[in-house]
């Protein structure tokens, strides 16, 4: 742990970003804090700062009620992002997960830093499911996180104080870490005026691990090619956007960009025996718009069952998830 140094940390964030679906850029060359970083995503391009620090075991003999408990000693805040969010974050590289104290987006200037006490259960949990929170005896909290939830903590660290309680956040947090369906039952318990932020922070946190799902069942290698690449997608076998979906691993299938797109753009699909095809209607239009360059590429690496698909068959799509997926994307196979 010691010879975890400032310049790896600031690594570790550029990586979690990326893990998160993101796009990230050091603004400059620098491993101290503030870390100022262009973030690039689908809906937004912001400029963020992250104080951070690791983390570290307490020294041996420590008096302890839980086995073993980390610390951490923030940095002075001397400075806050008024163009974006501020966040101050301690990082464990070994469980590679992130902790929160008790700021969610709006940091107390502090001075000189603050040790504060975790207990390694809390990050064990994060590690295994992504998230977790935990009040402390002085009735406080700890957010941890999993590192590939670094980006969708930092789009909705700013509204947690306003729209939720603590024990919501908890009950929400839970349920969509042991779920792979929205929790529409805990939903529905936020009050009105604050469920749709709450529906809309929950799908992302599925999302989220929906994607590490995926790619870990596929060993981070596309389905099609085996390139094993970060820039690989987990791709949603019947879209995500319907109720009836699932955010399950066989819902899922890992596919490199270009695969990715051509699957969301019903250019290929999947049929009930697992071969990869092309949508006869879909290489029809194009052909006759005069748009089919490079699709004899595409032809030659489908027509099968794609070549690196999990080990474990359990996790290969489901017929359900490949039938509705199919009627979604009016799949049309050639007579």
């Amino acid at each position: 742990m010691s010879s975890f140094t400032p310049t790896d940390l600031t690594i570790a964030i550029l990586r979690a970003l990326e893990e998160s679906g993101a796009c990230a850029t050091l603004l400059l060359d620098q491993a101290e804090n503030p870390r100022k970083i262009l973030v690039e995503s689908d809906e937004d391009t912001i400029e963020v700062w992250i104080y951070a620090d690791v983390l570290h075991p307490l020294p041996r003999g420590t008096q302890i009620s839980n086995p073993i408990r980390h610390m951490t000693l923030m940095s002075t805040i001397h400075d806050l992002n008024l163009e974006g969010p501020t966040i101050v974050v301690g990082y464990d590289p070994e469980f590679r997960v992130f902790v929160e104290f008790d700021t969610f987006g709006y940091p107390r200037p502090l001075e000189g830093g603050a040790d504060v006490a975790i207990g390694e259960f809390v990050l064990d949990e994060a590690s295994r499911h992504g998230t977790s929170i935990e009040r402390t005896s002085l009735g406080s909290y700890i957010l941890a996180f999993r590192q590939d939830h670094l980006w969708n903590y930092v789009q909705h660290a700013e509204e947690f104080s306003d729209w939720l309680t603590v024990d919501e956040i908890r009950d929400l947090l839970r349920a969509s870490a042991s779920m792979t369906l929205m929790p529409w039952k805990e939903i529905r318990r936020v009050p009105v005026d604050r469920r749709e932020k709450a529906r809309k922070y929950i799908r992302s946190q599925l999302n989220t691990n929906f994607r590490y799902a995926v790619r870990n069942a596929y060993d981070h290698r596309c389905a099609i090619t085996g390139d094993r690449l970060r820039l690989n997608d987990a791709s949603h076998i019947y879209p995500a956007r319907f109720e009836d979906s699932s955010y399950e691993v066989t819902n899922g299938i890992l596919l490199q960009p270009t695969y990715h797109r051509a699957f969301d753009k019903s250019l290929i699909f999947l049929d009930e025996n697992h071969n990869m095809k092309l949508n006869y209607g879909e290489e029809k239009d194009l052909c006759e718009m005069g748009m089919d360059d490079g699709l004899e590429k595409i032809k030659s690496a489908v027509g099968k069952v794609p070549p690196f698909m999990p080990k474990d068959k359990t996790k290969w799509p489901t017929r359900e998830m490949i039938q509705k997926g199919n009627i979604t994307r009016r799949v049309k196979e050639k007579p």
